[in-house]
C-alpha cells in the first residue's frame, strides 16, 4: 500500500502566532530583496542569461509548523513574463535563500518553494460570473401595475 503524502503546512485554524510573525517576516524581507533586485544575474543551463521577471509582488507565504519548508506565492506586475517567473526563480532559489540567511535573523533558513498566485485569477472570474448572472434592471409589469391587476 503507497504511503499518503503528509501536508506539512498548517490549516488555516491552527496557526500559531508565532507562525504568523515568522510568515509576515519571511514575506518582507523576500519583497525587500526581489524590490531592491540584490540577486545576481542568473544563467539557466545552457549558460543563457535569463531575464529578470520584472517587478514581482510577494502576495503570501505559507510555512510549515517546524519551520522549515517555505511556499512563496508571487505575481509579476500587470501579469508580464508570467511564463518565465518559475523558472527564474527555481534557478535563482538557492542564491535566493543565501542572501535570506545574510539579512534574516532565524536560525534556519527554511527551503523556498515558488509559486505564481492564483487568487487573482480567481477573483477575476468569479467578477465576470457575478457580471453574467446580474439580474436584469426591467421592471415586469406586475410591479408596474401595482400587483398585477
Amino acid at each position: 500500500m503507497p504511503r499518503q503524502q503528509l501536508d506539512l503546512f498548517v490549516p488555516q485554524r491552527s496557526i500559531s502566532p508565532r507562525v504568523k510573525r515568522v510568515e509576515k517576516e519571511i514575506r518582507h524581507l523576500l519583497s525587500d530583496i526581489l524590490q531592491r533586485k540584490d540577486i545576481p544575474p542568473i544563467f539557466d543551463t545552457n549558460n543563457n542569461l535569463m531575464p529578470f521577471p520584472g517587478i514581482i509582488t510577494v502576495t503570501g507565504v505559507k510555512i510549515s509548523a517546524d519551520l522549515r519548508e517555505c511556499k512563496v506565492f508571487v505575481m509579476p506586475l500587470a501579469n508580464k513574463m508570467i511564463d518565465a517567473v518559475l523558472p527564474y526563480f527555481e534557478l535563482a532559489c538557492p542564491i535566493i535563500r543565501k542572501i535570506f540567511a545574510q539579512k534574516s535573523k532565524m536560525r534556519f533558513v527554511p527551503n523556498f518553494t515558488f509559486e505564481i498566485d492564483s487568487s487573482f485569477a480567481t477573483a477575476e472570474r468569479i467578477e465576470q460570473l457575478l457580471k453574467e448572472s446580474a439580474p436584469s434592471t426591467e421592471i415586469s409589469s406586475i410591479g408596474e401595475n401595482g400587483g398585477g391587476e
